[in-house]
């Protein structure tokens, strides 16, 4: 397993975009862990010290209110990166299971699954979210729950065509014919060779994930005892931030999500490319 990881990296590092965007995310990940010690204020707390500019006092400034925002801008990362990670996960394994489903069984299973696909793709993402969100009230919890519900389509459709493709592949035949059951052939056979594109996916969906949040959380559907990036950018709308040109405010958390953005674009293309090209070569490495 651990010569598996080396022979991995010796591969990726060749890729100075994915190495780059591997560090990036790498570095925000530690960051929010150790919001705790790196803030040098509590997030909630308020004083009349209101819209300071940048200094050795307050590094990012304080809000409307007085709340400092570099501490608010390290604790706001926690719960944009959870609601990316956990998210884009929960999507990504409905995509993974559906779509193995739909390709390898196909017929009725196929038809009914697609079906249900298309009817989910077909309506306006942003304002079925907006209705649902609206419908369950704000809460990072709700906003999962929202994007989880829609998210999975794309992946679907991607898996379906793959293991379509796979299946159709002479190993699986031969241990077909040798009496494997389908239970067998997709976990030893099928899912090994989709797990590759489904990281890839997975990756890219933590952006689209962060980006939906984002939007939700500037409509006022985000958690305002749990802020993240885009709730910080709705609170600095609310509060004038931008008429102000308190740009301390609301700079920061829009240069997060871009730079994440970006970091995660670099890892999943660079995944992507590696695991297609695999698999044009017939499904092996």
């Amino acid at each position: 397993m651990i010569e598996k990881m080396f022979a991995w990296w010796s591969v990726y590092r060749k890729s100075s975009t994915g190495v780059l965007g591997l560090a990036i995310f790498l570095a925000m990940i530690a960051i929010a862990s150790l919001a705790p010690v790196l803030a040098t204020h509590d997030p909630r707390a308020m004083s009349p010290d209101s819209f300071l500019t940048p200094s050795t006092a307050h590094l990012l400034g304080t809000t409307a209110t007085g709340q400092d925002v570099f501490s608010q801008l390290l604790y706001a990362s926690r719960i944009s990166l959870i609601v990316g990670i956990v998210t884009a996960a929960i999507t990504n394994i409905t995509g993974v299971v559906l779509g193995i489903t739909a390709g390898y069984f196909g017929g009725w299973v196929d038809e009914i699954i697609m079906r249900i696909t298309d009817i989910v793709m077909i309506l306006p993402t942003l304002p079925l979210l907006i209705i649902m969100a609206s419908f369950l009230g704000p809460g990072i919890p709700n906003i999962i729950l929202v994007i989880s519900l829609t998210g999975w389509t794309g992946n679907t459709r991607s898996i379906r065509a793959l293991a379509l493709s796979l299946k159709r592949y002479s190993y699986v035949d031969s241990v077909r014919a040798l009496g494997a059951g389908n239970f067998r052939i997709i976990w030893q056979h099928i899912l090994p060779n989709i797990l590759g594109v489904a990281l890839a996916s997975y990756i890219m969906s933590v952006t689209g994930v962060i980006l939906l949040e984002t939007g939700l959380s500037f409509l006022g559907f985000g958690d305002p005892l749990r802020p993240s990036w885009g709730q910080m950018l709705y609170f600095a709308q609310g509060a004038g931030a931008f008429s102000a040109n308190a740009w301390w405010w609301w700079i920061p958390p829009g240069l997060c999500i871009t730079v994440l953005c970006f970091a995660m674009a670099f890892i999943g293309m660079d995944l992507n490319d590696r695991f297609v090209l695999r698999l044009r070569r017939g499904g092996r490495a």
